[in-house]
């Protein structure tokens, strides 16, 4: 409803600058589909993906066996929230721990959930000062915001870059 299949590069463009909040400023280019390390534009103009979506897919676009895995997954169950175990989680788990000789894992959805979880885990044991500290949290700033957010036990872990602790 309301949207067309391949619109060109100039209404992409047009679109994502009127309708998106620019947290961003992407180079002036829309992909239409993908391979590989190759993605294509609206017009048919090829391009080598050289960021690799910050390398969230340097296996490259659409590579047949994950995208197999995806729709086999997908037609069985596409998501279980972690208040549920599902008959993957833990064979998964166990594999990634075998595999890289760790006792446990701990799985995440996105960058901001291992930042907010390496911070809460870190900050018992960090000495830095308060300036050093501002430092590390800033450079995750997307992250903090997420954790000052969350639930009020986490508000010691966000106090030192908080506007009142200045």
């Amino acid at each position: 409803p309301g949207f067309s299949m391949s619109p060109s590069t100039a209404e992409c463009l047009a679109k994502e600058a009127k309708f998106a909040a620019h947290n961003y400023h992407p180079l002036p280019v829309c992909f239409a589909s993908a391979k590989g390390s190759r993605v294509i534009d609206p017009e048919g103009r090829e391009y080598i993906d050289c960021l690799s979506a910050y390398s969230a897919v340097n296996q490259g676009h659409c590579h047949p066996r994950i995208v197999g895995a995806l729709v086999d997954q997908a037609q069985r169950c596409c998501l279980t929230s972690r208040a549920f175990v599902n008959d993957q989680f833990g064979p998964t788990c166990e594999y990634l721990s075998q595999t890289f000789g760790y006792e446990a894992v701990l799985m995440m959805n996105t960058g901001a959930e291992a930042v907010e979880s390496a911070l809460k885990i870190a900050r018992p044991a960090l000495t830095v000062d308060k300036a050093d500290l501002d430092a590390i949290v800033a450079t995750f700033a997307r992250a903090v915001a997420a954790i000052g957010v969350t639930h009020p036990k986490d508000r010691a872990l966000r106090a030192p870059v908080s506007a009142t602790n200045n």
